[in-house]
């Protein structure tokens, strides 16, 4: 899922070190969760305690893994996830709904989301779709004329 989340840029145009940070958020992120378990998510004495680990580890020379993703994941900005009927997970834009649709377009270098409008269709905009960005999903004959409004 961490590719769906980058785009499937990677940081430096390295996949290994992506993951890597990937992991660390994951693993920082797991810690945070305990804080709402024991109830503790409407005091500020915890969050402020996160923050002072935070700057003690940054002075030792030790990088915030969430910082460190958040470069990352600019690609989500104004983006969400989405699961296609088929099972393969997308960016798409923040106004795509469930019920629009993902198409592939001749000459296009990404997908893109779509939603019927009548006999028409309106477009939502662009997406990336992990694990069909190569073209290997792209079938000549299922093309049809799509008029846009």
């Amino acid at each position: 899922m961490w590719q769906t989340c980058v785009a499937g840029i990677f940081a430096n145009g390295n996949k290994e070190k992506t993951a890597k940070t990937y992991s660390r958020f994951e693993s920082r992120q797991r810690i945070l969760r305990i804080i709402p378990r024991l109830g503790l998510q409407d005091y500020l004495w915890p969050w402020m305690l996160v923050v002072l680990v935070g700057h003690i580890l940054r002075l030792l020379g030790i990088a915030n893994p969430e910082m460190e993703f958040r470069t990352s994941v600019s690609f989500m900005i104004n983006r969400r996830l989405f699961r296609t009927d088929n099972g393969y997970m997308g960016l798409g834009p923040a106004i795509a709904e469930a019920g629009d649709y993902v198409v592939l377009v001749k000459g296009a270098r990404m997908p893109f989301i779509v939603r019927p409008r009548g006999k028409l269709w309106e477009l939502m905009g662009d997406a990336y779709l992990h694990g069909a960005m190569s073209g290997h999903l792209w079938n000549e004959e299922k093309c049809h004329l799509m008029l846009f409004r």
